[in-house]
Order: C-alpha cells, then structure tokens, then sequence
C-alpha cells in the first residue's frame, strides 16, 4: 500500500505515516507501507487474514496441537477412576471431577484425556505495597515508623488471608493427564 506522511499547517513533516487505504497511523513509513500489505505466514508462506500477525490459522492450530502434544507426551497419565480432584480441558472449560465433564457432555465424544488442576490462594495482601502507597501520599519527612497500629494491621491481614485460605482458582497441572476411561453416565 502507499503510504502518505502527515505535515503541520506550514509544512513541516511531522515523521508521522498513514495508510492510505484504511487510513490507520503508523510512526514510520514501513509500518504504514505494510499495514494493508498481504502478509505471508512464516512458517508456510501462505496469506495471513489477520493484521498484525506472523503465522495463518493453519499454523497456528498445528503449533498448538504439537505444544498439547508435546506436554501429554511428557505428562504422567493417571486414570480417571483413580484421581479425584478438578480437571480442565486445557482452554476454559474446568469441573470439579470428571462425573461432572461427562455429564456435561450433552452427547458429544469425550475427550481422550483431561488435566489435572491444583489449587492456587490469590488472596493475599502485601503490606509493602500498602505502605509504600501510605508514604508516597505522605509528606516529605514522614517515617512509616511513626504510624500506630501497624503491628495490629499486620495481624489483622495475617487474620483475613487465614480466613479466606480456602478461596482458590483452580489452574491447569500439565504435569497430569486424566485418562478419561469410563463412559457417560445415562439417566
């Protein structure tokens, strides 16, 4: 595509490119040279359709597949009859055990296999970041030393986060794979 600089009212340049097709600002001349340009994928020279990326659909799900592929391959594999616990599919999906993924099926083919999620506590308070923000809006002599009650904070947060120790999100284990053997459950 060509591309076209901007100028100021008296003609100054300003270094400052557009497309001039889809009129898209780009901060140099080759950026907006190439930014309706066809781009080829990197890995098979076929046209990529989307702006701004480097590989074709193509190529991207077979990354993919050879990454998940890859990470099975590696992964210890255990039964479902034999692990209790949340499971996902790798994307979005998550259950709490395998029974609920089969019963959530809705007809279709289980999968091969599932992974295995453990828990991870997010909530946690860092006191650091809460008195680095107390200082920054102090004045300019002030000593966080001279605050009360920092050590009843303290312990007040310590209190919270032990409260609240068993609100989790559950992540993928790549290191486990959940072979899914048994059949949905009908009825």
């Amino acid at each position: 595509m060509k591309a076209k600089q901007l100028f100021l009212q008296d003609g100054t340049e300003t270094g400052v490119w557009f497309c001039e097709a889809c009129r898209n600002v780009a901060r140099s001349k080759d950026a907006a040279e190439e930014c309706c340009s066809v781009r080829v994928c990197e890995t098979c020279g076929k046209p990529v359709d989307r702006k701004y990326w480097v590989e074709c659909d193509a190529c991207l799900r077979e990354a993919a597949r050879a990454k998940e592929a890859e990470r099975f391959e590696k992964a210890m594999k255990v039964s479902d009859t034999e692990y209790r616990g949340w499971v996902t599919d790798g994307d979005e999906g998550f259950w709490p055990d395998v029974g609920e993924y089969l019963e959530s099926l809705d007809g279709e083919e289980p999968a091969a296999y599932l992974w295995a999620c453990q828990p991870r506590r997010f909530v946690r308070v860092n006191t650091d970041n809460i008195l680095e923000h107390i200082c920054e809006d102090g004045f300019d002599d002030f000593d966080s030393n001279d605050l009360n009650g920092w050590t009843e904070f303290e312990a007040a947060i310590k209190a919270f986060e032990e409260a609240n120790k068993d609100t989790v999100v559950y992540e993928a284990d790549y290191a486990l794979a959940v072979l899914v053997t048994r059949e949905r459950e009908e009825g």
